[in-house]
């Protein structure tokens, strides 16, 4: 709802706000940070995990954790690895934002990042646009992604 339709002329939209704080316990719909993220093809979990929340009447999808890389893994040159699966059930397939920080031997180099949210996959995938391997001894992933 716009300010304007919540006050009218939106004039002292701050102190009605504040006055009736209901409306904001309907932004999210998991308050609990779900950390049953897998780890897959050699991966290691460390921490984070993800949750679902509601703004504006648009459902979110809200993924952050920290990874540990296999052992001396390479994320070859223009190809992708997948690095961890979610359990939900729930169809976020369009990024609105994604990061992935790698702690890697050649400083600089990032991945596209990308969140499959097909059923029966839910992955999360890094991919390699360069032309040449990254060698990565972790990494801190953020996506944030709509339905």
């Amino acid at each position: 709802m716009g300010v304007t339709s919540a006050v009218p002329q939106g004039k002292g939209w701050i102190t009605k706000i504040n006055s009736n704080f209901s409306a904001l316990d309907n932004l999210s719909r998991n308050d609990n940070w779900q950390t049953n993220i897998t780890p897959i093809n050699g991966w290691t979990k460390v921490n984070g995990g993800f949750k679902t929340f509601r703004s504006s009447g648009i459902e979110f999808l809200w993924i952050n954790f920290h990874i540990d890389s296999p052992s001396g893994a390479k994320i070859k040159a223009q190809t992708g690895v997948e690095i961890a699966r979610l359990p939900t059930n729930e169809g976020y397939g369009r990024i609105v934002s994604c990061y992935a920080y790698l702690q890697n031997s050649q400083q600089g180099n990032s991945v596209n990042v990308i969140y499959n949210a097909e059923s029966g996959h839910h992955t999360v995938t890094f991919i390699n646009t360069t032309g040449y391997d990254i060698t990565c001894t972790s990494a801190d992933v953020y996506i944030l992604a709509t339905n």
